[in-house]
């Protein structure tokens, strides 16, 4: 008995010291929250934001995130977060709405406290966290960069939306509200539908059914986001007079660039370009500024490239290792909140610390010390990158679908989207690697002939490449 408890406990130590190593080979994506401290310690020092006491709600926000993030960390060593994937959107739903109510109810009754707000702020953290992790669990179907960015277009515009919605007050903002989450939502289900579950057959009831839950959950998030916003981090007038449309028309501009060349452009050449407008934003914030440029607009529309390639880069992570995508997720998200918390604290705490006369040495060697930690992030993360492209270039494409696989595939998927037979036979050739050439020549037909079978195919199924085909077989080899 004794020799069975030992072994036991044995096991799970090597276990969660094997899951410590998996976060260590992740330690580059620790890089933005460097970034996010440097963002806000410059909105500081240019005095765009007040210093913030301490025990914010936003500050609260970040520590009951990280503590949320850190148990699902933990609690991924022992069993699998995606087993319970349904079960924890319904959980996440339910605390989602119960912590809305926990911030309105005490206060249209005049009872509001202390503890109402730590309740519901301990409900709505774990509702965000879990939604985050299923949204970027969401993502790694995806193969395709144009599926990401196309999230983010609209997550640009939802943010323009919120800006409008803070000018409304009453019923207006609650219909407003309810236009923008179901705009959103039904957006956003477009998505859904490219991506196919082929480890259990299901019925085209299922699938509806599965496309209404995932809506179900966009919808939610983006109104949590929405009520968070409008209701706890600033005032309606600071929020107002402090928006600039700058950065969201980049951020627009960005998505519509990538969309269109999202099948010539790197990954590491958006990185090549995020990287030295961040550093000159960082470096004209701090010293004096010849060109009489924005550094504030330039740190920032640096910064975002840079988390637009983080967000590929995850993507490109999970689907390389699919059983840890979760753990990166984690990873990811409680980096930026560290660096959220720690970015808030850090001008209030130099300042209380250091004299006056000290105060402006302190701040540059401090900011000089979190921008060279960043670089050695962001060239690691560049070296990282390119090795495992360079490594999935170098393998084989399709060697996992063998020929019966790829008939079983394609019979499945043919009878999910209503192929034709021709359609079907297509598909499958397609599965085991010919170009449109080859299947051409393997069924008899024309190659225009063939090239129109595949358009048919990629429109029916909702897809826009091969790569976001192989992106629906679990077990895939990406390239």
């Amino acid at each position: 008995m004794r020799a069975a408890v030992k072994d036991s406990a044995g096991h799970t130590m090597r276990s969660f010291a094997k899951s410590l190593l998996v976060y260590a080979s992740y330690w580059y994506l620790l890089g933005p929250a460097f970034g996010v401290s440097l963002q806000l310690y410059l909105n500081h020092r240019f005095g765009l934001v007040n210093a913030l006491g301490p025990a914010t709600f936003p500050d609260v926000i970040c520590v009951a995130s990280c503590i949320v993030l850190m148990c699902y960390m933990a609690a991924s060593s022992f069993f699998s977060l995606r087993a319970q994937r349904r079960r924890l959107a319904l959980a996440s739903s339910v605390c989602g709405v119960a912590s809305m109510l926990a911030m309105v109810l005490p206060t249209l009754v005049g009872v509001f406290s202390g503890a109402w707000a730590l309740v519901g702020i301990m409900l709505f953290s774990f509702f965000l966290m879990t939604h985050l992790l299923l949204w970027l669990e969401v993502f790694v179907c995806y193969d395709n960069m144009v599926n990401l960015v196309y999230v983010l277009a609209v997550a640009a515009l939802a943010c323009c939306l919120c800006w409008f919605l803070i000018g409304l007050e009453g019923p207006r903002l609650l219909w407003a509200l309810a236009f923008v989450v179901a705009l959103a939502g039904g957006i956003l289900l477009k998505g859904f539908r490219s991506t196919v579950e082929l480890d259990s057959p299901r019925s085209e009831s299922t699938g509806r059914v599965g496309r209404a839950g995932g809506g179900l959950l966009v919808v939610t998030f983006f109104f949590g986001v929405g009520f968070m916003y409008t209701t706890s981090f600033m005032s309606l007038e600071e929020f107002h007079t402090s928006f600039d449309w700058t950065v969201p028309v980049y951020a627009l501009l960005l998505c519509a660039a990538v969309l269109v060349f999202s099948r010539r452009i790197r990954v590491s050449t958006l990185y090549g370009i995020a990287m030295p407008v961040a550093i000159a934003g960082i470096l004209l914030a701090l010293f004096d500024n010849p060109l009489q440029l924005s550094p504030t607009i330039l740190n920032e529309i640096g910064f975002f490239t840079y988390l637009v390639f983080i967000l590929v880069l995850y993507c490109i992570l999970g689907r390389e290792w699919n059983s840890d995508s979760p753990r990166v997720a984690c990873l990811l998200i409680l980096g930026l909140y560290l660096g959220l918390f720690a970015g808030r604290q850090l001008f209030s705490a130099i300042d209380a610390l250091v004299d006056e006369g000290s105060q402006a040495f302190v701040h540059e060697l401090l900011a000089v010390s979190l921008l060279v930690v960043l670089v050695v992030c962001m060239m690691g993360g560049w070296r990282i990158i390119n090795k495992i492209v360079s490594n999935g270039l170098s393998r084989p494409r399709f060697d996992h679908i063998t020929e019966l696989e790829s008939r079983e595939t394609a019979m499945h998927i043919a009878s999910i989207y209503k192929l034709s037979e021709r359609e079907r036979e297509v598909l499958e050739l397609m599965l085991e690697g010919k170009t449109a050439t080859e299947i051409a020549e393997s069924l008899i037909i024309a190659h225009g002939t063939a090239k129109a079978h595949i358009n048919n195919i990629y429109k029916k199924v909702g897809i826009h490449t091969r790569e976001e085909l192989l992106a629906m077989i679990p077990g895939r080899l990406s390239s």
